[in-house]
């Protein structure tokens, strides 16, 4: 079974301008996503970043990636992942000689990404029983539904937290699908399979505010290196 695993970074990025390349601990944050993908090992057999812009894929290439050269009109703010993971499957299909089974696609803005939970992605996708993997966050807290100027609790009856059923979201982290449903521009099929995810690796970067909670991590964990040596 051959994976793609494609790479979405576009350089028009507003909550932080040039966030995708923007120095995290020293590092651009695309950098983090291509090193969990390639800590992956053999599970993927293909890493492209998918950018319109020059100096992501200047970044991107030392790397130790592809680089797929996507359009302009696909790069713009409007502009969901289905398009961009069929034009990258197409190019790299082209480029290569390959035909891909599965298109596992990765945010570069989920720094804190666990290798392993790709590999168990992977894993649950090789067996076939599944047509898209996704990634889940537990969220033990309350959830309202919002009609007009009420808020509707979605719980009949308060409970402590370690009561509380969680409730499960896509953390936006990981993605794996089909290669035949990604030619069709299509992401989820009809199966879905899921790995579970900590709160670390599904914290998602598209404010200020959470690059700055995303270098507080950083930090600390260069202080615990620290120490530890």
């Amino acid at each position: 079974m051959k994976i793609l695993c494609v790479i979405p970074a576009r350089g028009g990025s507003k909550g932080v301008p040039r966030k995708n390349i923007k120095p995290l601990g020293g590092i651009p944050l695309i950098a983090y996503t291509i090193r969990a993908a390639q800590a992956a090992g053999a599970n993927i057999d293909l890493i492209a970043v998918s950018t319109e812009d020059r100096e992501i894929a200047d970044v991107a290439r030392p790397l130790g990636v592809r680089v797929v050269e996507r359009p302009v009109e696909l790069a713009g703010d409007d502009i969901k992942s289905e398009p961009v993971l069929t034009h990258a499957l197409g190019v790299m299909e082209k480029e290569t000689g390959d035909t891909f089974d599965g298109v596992l696609l990765l945010s570069p803005t989920n720094p804190f990404r666990d290798p392993k939970m790709i590999v168990e992605a992977i894993r649950k996708f090789s067996t076939g029983a599944y047509d898209t993997v996704v990634g889940l966050v537990a969220i033990p807290k309350y959830q309202y539904e919002i009609h007009g100027d009420r808020a509707i609790p979605l719980y009949r009856e308060r409970k402590n937290r370690q009561e509380r059923a969680p409730v499960f979201l896509e953390n936006g982290a990981l993605y794996l699908s089909r290669a035949s449903l990604i030619r069709k521009g299509i992401i989820f099929g009809e199966t879905l399979g899921y790995v579970l995810m900590d709160e670390r690796s599904s914290i998602n970067i598209d404010t200020l505010v959470d690059f700055l909670h995303a270098e507080a991590i950083v930090r600390e964990r260069e202080k615990q290196e620290f120490n530890e040596s």
